[in-house]
């Protein structure tokens, strides 16, 4: 008999994507990795402060939803 759980996946029926919202732990953890993969390129250089924006962007949203509850 398996343990009832308290969290719940919303799968997409047509597609089967999980549409349930990542949770603030591996959202973190996506953007670590895509720090650690960050580097300026010399084919494009406006690509790395982009990039560099948008994670701090994404931080800060989820510093929000956390401060929040």
């Amino acid at each position: 008999m398996r343990e009832a759980t308290g969290s719940y996946r919303l799968i997409d029926l047509t597609g089967g994507r999980d549409l349930t919202p990542p949770r603030s732990s591996d959202r973190i953890m996506d953007l670590a990795d895509r720090l650690r993969r960050l580097a300026p390129s010399s084919r494009d250089p406006e690509r790395f402060h982009e990039e560099k924006s948008e994670i701090v962007h994404a931080l800060r949203i989820i510093a929000r939803e956390v401060a929040h509850g």
